[in-house]
């Protein structure tokens, strides 16, 4: 599933240390954790989700993070990762270091995105 697995283990880990008590800012919550096998209403996290505030907005928004960076930031910076990546590959093929570059352009999109709205 994940080639990183030992990584993947860490980052499992620091997230349920991480949650214990900050507020977690993510795009589309349920997927993610989900994927993660993460639950967090055993350790009472408290999550913003920009996919839900995206909907209560307007719910004939698109919700991908993509549309949502196009619809209320004005900018596509997914295009210049994809287009990085090696033609007809997934992302869990790609290299880590570019792996890397397009999750961290994720969370500034993402926390990029609830900051410009709520003025925080």
């Amino acid at each position: 599933m994940f080639p990183h697995l030992t990584m993947w283990k860490e980052i499992k880990s620091a997230l349920k240390e991480l949650s214990k008590d900050t507020t977690i800012i993510m795009h589309n919550a349920k997927f993610d954790l989900h994927f993660m096998g993460l639950n967090p209403t055993k350790g009472g996290w408290k999550i913003l989700d920009t996919t839900v505030m995206v909907h209560l907005l307007d719910s004939r928004n698109k919700k991908s993070l993509k549309e949502s960076e196009n619809t209320f930031l004005g900018t596509d910076s997914k295009r210049h990762h994809v287009a990085a990546a090696p033609a007809r590959t997934k992302i869990w093929d790609w290299s880590l270091d570019l792996v890397s570059a397009y999750c961290a352009n994720d969370c500034l999109v993402t926390c990029g995105g609830f900051i410009s709205k709520t003025g925080s």
